[in-house]
């Protein structure tokens, strides 16, 4: 049986701007929109019109760049919302509905039944005006079941193609995941997407747990920015699809780290450097045992082949090093050394250095012929 095809939807440009760490110009979002399209991302959320105007104008520019992408707009479940996404020329319009009753009279302050007439009526309408549409219920993992079942009925009724269950507060566990979006399919949405926050470090994991339910779309950012701790990085989804073979997307994977780190350069985001993936540490061996195993044996301390997404094996000597993978190194790069003198340089360089990624190989070649006072 074939993986499912699982849609990323990117809403980086919306969700990933309420991010202190992102500075996103209407500029920046036209040069990432076109990155997204250039990585096979399936949709990208470029903003919220009603609350930022010149978002309209982003959309337009957009339409001129994108070859396979499908844009898409946020909205409230409000007519004028959905006019302005209309207006924009987006292929898709999400229309989110607070889900729990904190939610629900915080944001809207009227009854369920009142929210849920509003709802309907915006879906219809912008099936009116030629949107698809999605129906995003936030803070879904606070609802009943019953009030999660007759939110699905409505928005299915209304002509929703999917509904998008969001863990707005990032507090629901995978086995939550799994049962909404069962409920979901029960109550006869075409399609279940996700949008997950990662409050308790889940998100990944209750992407995980939704697409062996049953979802086939999932929310997505660049390194997982967005409001408080961010959302579902896309490049670590993207990733275990390459290398675990669960479910496939349309990502380029052998592209997938240099367009997302050119992406996140455009919005001005400093990547972590352990951070999974994209990270400068991402594939870096360091410990002697890692380093010289690394070269004699590739793979045996790696999960995969960077070069499979994009990325480069590193190695990195300093505190760590041993006589034997500095040996090894050396003859690597053509230059022979013997036995006492590997264990030499080996010494000098951990005494010399308290990092233990303190030389690159280029590095480790010229302290090698410094110590050796080798001049070839």
């Amino acid at each position: 049986m074939q993986a499912p095809y699982i849609r990323l939807y990117d809403t980086t440009l919306r969700e990933g701007s309420q991010s202190p760490l992102a500075r996103i110009t209407p500029e920046a979002k036209v040069k990432v929109i076109g990155i997204l399209d250039e990585l096979g991302v399936d949709v990208v959320e470029a903003g919220f019109p009603r609350a930022q105007p010149e978002d309209v104008e982003v959309y337009k520019r957009a339409r001129e760049l994108v070859s396979r992408t499908e844009l898409s707009g946020f909205a409230r479940a409000v007519r004028g919302d959905v006019d302005l996404v209309a207006e924009s020329g987006a292929d898709i319009v999400q229309v989110f509905i607070p889900g729990s009753e904190a939610q629900l009279r915080a944001i809207m302050g009227v009854s369920r039944s009142e929210a849920l007439r509003r709802l309907e009526d915006s879906v219809r309408h912008a099936s009116s005006r030629g949107l698809r549409v999605y129906v995003a219920v936030t803070d879904a993992p606070r609802m009943g079941e019953g009030e999660l079942r007759e939110t699905v009925r409505v928005s299915v009724r209304a002509g929703a193609e999917e509904v998008v269950l969001a863990d707005t507060l990032g507090i629901a566990m995978p086995w939550d995941v799994e049962g909404l979006v069962k409920i979901a399919l029960e109550e006869g949405a075409p399609s279940v997407g996700l949008h997950l926050h990662n409050d308790l470090g889940l998100a990944l994991c209750n992407a995980l747990a939704g697409i062996r339910a049953g979802a086939r779309e999932v929310q997505v950012t660049l390194g997982g920015i967005g409001e408080r701790l961010g959302n579902t990085p896309l490049e670590e989804l993207a990733a275990i699809a390459r290398v675990k073979g669960l479910y496939r997307t349309g990502v380029k994977y052998e592209r997938l780290i240099p367009l997302v780190r050119k992406a996140l350069k455009v919005l001005g985001v400093n990547i972590y450097p352990l951070k999974p993936i994209i990270g400068d540490y991402a594939f870096t061996h360091v410990s002697d045992i890692h380093v010289y195993s690394t070269l004699r044996h590739p793979g045996s301390f790696e999960g995969f082949d960077p070069g499979i997404l994009g990325g480069e094996r590193a190695l990195r000597f300093g505190r760590l090093s041993g006589p034997r993978s500095v040996k090894l190194a050396l003859e690597t790069a053509g230059l022979r050394v013997s036995d006492e003198e590997a264990r030499l340089i080996a010494r000098k360089l951990r005494r010399e250095y308290d990092r233990v990624d303190a030389l690159d190989l280029e590095g480790l070649i010229e302290f090698a012929k410094r110590v050796l006072g080798r001049s070839q």
